[in-house]
Formats: C-alpha cells, structure tokens, sequence
C-alpha cells in the first residue's frame, strides 16, 4: 500500500469559489519511525545513518521513544483489536490483533511509556502545511530541501516501492474532513466486512500524498475507522497504524525474511499475495509485504470521479 508526495487542492473561503482555489504540492518525505535501525538490517532492508529509502521516502529510525505516562493517553486492548482488525479487512496492513498487542502499552499500567511505531511525518511544499491533520503533528521540511528522486533501490529482501500508509480513526467523516480542509482529496471511499459479520463493518477513505502525475513521487494514504463510530471513542484523533510495502518477488522475500515473514496468502485485491511481518522481528510498525500490482501502470483512486466516489462503491483496485 504506497509511495509518496501529495497533489492538494486548497479551497479557502466559506464556498470556495473559483478564484480561491488554487493548486499546491505537499510531498511526503520522511516517516518517523521509534525502531533501532539494527531491526530494519535484521529484516534485510539496506540502513545507512539511521535510515531506510523506500522508494522516494525515507523511514527515520530514531528508536524508542520514552515519554511521561501523563502525556499518553491509554491505549486499551479493545483500540488494538478495532484497528487490526480493520486493517485486516483490507489488507491495507493484514496484520493480527494479535502482533499488534505485543507494542500497545496502557498508560496506567506504567511510569514512562515507549512510544513506538509511526510517530511523524515530514512534508515538503512551496506553500504553508498546516500544523497537524485531525491530531497528528506534521512536520514541514526547510525551504530548498532537494528530493530529486534517485534510481529506485531494490533492498537485499526484495522490497522496492511502498504499497501505502495506514492511518486510523475512530471518525472517518470526521477524518476525511480534516484532510480535505488541510488541502488532500478524498480520491474515493468504500466500506468493507469482515468475519462475515455486519456489525463488523470498516470504512476506507483515500487520499494522495504526493503529485497524482508522478508515480516515483506519490503516497497512497488509506484512512479506515468504523462505518458506525463508537460514541465512547468517537472524540480521539487519528493515529498512524502502518505500511504496506511492494516486493519484486515475494517468494524471495519469504525466503530472505524466513521466519521474521509469515507465509504469503492470497490478499484481498485481485492478483496479488501479501505476507505479514511478524512481532518476533521486532518492528514497533505493523508491516505487511505485498507482491506487485498485476498492471504495474495501475489505474489509481484518481480514475473514479471524486464527486461520485464518496457515497457510493468503488472498485476493489487501490
């Protein structure tokens, strides 16, 4: 699920009329994440000064980040189960409650917390971004940052591109407004069951990181939360969750990773096989690795009319 930087259309003014709209580019850069970069070389990605490039984005690693319990709140058993299972639903990052579980840490339960997974991100544009989307931070990259893409690094493992970026939310509209009125559209939406259970429905919301007319430049972001928000967690930001990534062979990759990888499956969209890192390699990020889209010149959420895509069904194709 993604690469990255962001094509955003800017509407200021209550109706945003023609002449108050006007385009700007925020490419993503950089993810933060709390990892020890001796566990991304362990998993047989290429480390240099503390980072990895996947793609045109760069993965900080800057270990565990300890904070004052005060300034955390809980994250409850029953948060972790919604999200994977969410995730899960879509293969956006297929990964058990179960992984998960492993870096969820109850704020009541200790002193300090380590703060784990994703923890930020950092934004290039000619223009202001705003400071935060829906309650995460955003970080703008110094004025003549060069992000010239270079030639696309295959890692030792296999993986080559990110697939996407997960972020979470207890209130998709809510969530969907945010990153419209921070100047990202909502390229499409669908809902999405799992369990055979209808009381188990998620929704996804899609947006663009990146320039749509560069492919090497571009993120795709999904955001899922629940079709119906619980009213008891409605009020709670959003959060990174994880990343999908794109391998060039996943068999290969099953093979380099070994035991660090569960097995390939079959995943949700046509044509492809996902596997999922397992919590025993150590990652705070739940991570799923994906084999390649079957048409590599993948028709994008751009394809479907942003005026109709918003309340009605879409293609399974991301």
């Amino acid at each position: 699920m993604w690469r990255s930087s962001c094509a955003a259309r800017l509407v200021f003014g209550p109706g945003g009329d023609a002449a108050s709209r006007f385009t700007s580019v925020f490419t993503l850069i950089s993810l933060t994440v709390a990892d020890d970069p001796g566990t991304w070389a362990a998993m047989g990605f290429t480390v240099a000064d503390a980072t990895v490039r996947i793609g045109s984005l760069d993965l900080v690693l800057t270990g565990a980040d300890v904070v004052a319990a005060s300034d955390v709140a809980d994250v409850a058993a029953s948060d972790v189960a919604d999200v994977a299972a969410a995730a899960s639903a879509s293969d956006v990052a297929d990964v058990a409650a179960s992984d998960v579980a492993d870096v969820a840490v109850a704020a009541s339960d200790v002193a300090d917390v380590v703060k784990r997974g994703i923890t930020g991100w950092t934004f290039a544009s000619a223009d202001k971004c705003p400071s935060e989307i829906d309650g995460i931070a955003v970080t703008q990259a110094p004025p003549g940052v060069d992000r010239e893409v270079s030639v696309a690094l295959t890692h030792p493992n296999g993986v080559c591109a990110i697939d996407h970026l997960v972020v979470s939310t207890p209130n998709l509209d809510r969530t969907i407004a945010a990153f419209e009125q921070a100047g990202l559209e909502c390229r499409r939406e669908r809902e999405r069951t799992y369990d055979d259970n209808p009381r188990n429905t998620m929704r996804q919301a899609f947006f663009w990181l990146g320039d749509v007319s560069k492919p090497s430049e571009r993120i795709l972001c999904e955001v899922v939360g629940p079709k119906v928000p619980d009213p008891t967690k409605s009020n709670r930001p959003s959060s990174f969750f994880g990343l999908a990534l794109t391998s060039e062979d996943i068999d290969f990759t099953a093979t380099a990773m070994g035991d660090l990888l569960k097995p390939p499956v079959t995943a949700v969209q046509a044509g492809r096989r996902i596997a999922t890192v397992r919590s025993s390699a150590g990652s705070s990020v739940p991570i799923a690795i994906m084999s390649p889209h079957i048409n590599p010149l993948y028709v994008d959420p751009s394809s479907v009319n942003p005026s109709s895509a918003h309340h009605s069904s879409v293609p399974e194709q991301t």
